[in-house]
């Protein structure tokens, strides 16, 4: 059986990344890349690679260079929200405050906000009042 020594999550807008360091039951090592992709906000694709740690630093070095190469407009700064923040988020949804107001209050967007509270297992329900419909009855006239 496979041991993980170490595992970091990363999320975003419409993936997420597990880096995984993984000891195998003959002592041996591998890091484990898993990136789950969820449009719509349902895991639709499940990938994953597994690479040896000798060839770690020269993949580093490759995607530094394709880093340059990458016009800055499609660079686009990280919506990263902290443990606090995410627990801050949390607490005030379940108090009974809106998405949208969350996003204004903690500056980011909507998405990142749906994201953190699906990461806590909170399930997004509607914040509008469910609307009364009012059955009407039809009476016959009494012959």
């Amino acid at each position: 059986m496979a041991e993980i020594i170490q595992r970091t999550l990363l999320e975003y807008e419409k993936s997420t990344f597990e880096l995984l360091l993984v000891k195998n039951e003959n002592g041996l090592m591998h890091i484990e890349m898993v990136q789950d992709i969820h449009p719509n906000n349902r895991i639709q694709v499940r990938q994953s690679i597994k690479i040896n740690p000798s060839l770690v630093s020269d993949i580093i070095k490759i995607l530094g260079i394709y880093k340059l190469d990458v016009p800055e407009n499609q660079l686009r700064p990280k919506e990263k929200l902290s443990p606090e923040n995410k627990q801050k988020i949390q607490n005030e949804y379940l108090k009974g405050v809106a998405i949208k107001d969350l996003a204004l209050l903690h500056r980011c967007s909507e998405n990142v906000i749906e994201h953190a509270l699906r990461s806590n297992g909170i399930e997004i329900v509607s914040q509008e009042v469910p609307k009364y419909y009012r059955r009407r009855r039809r009476f016959r006239p009494k012959k």
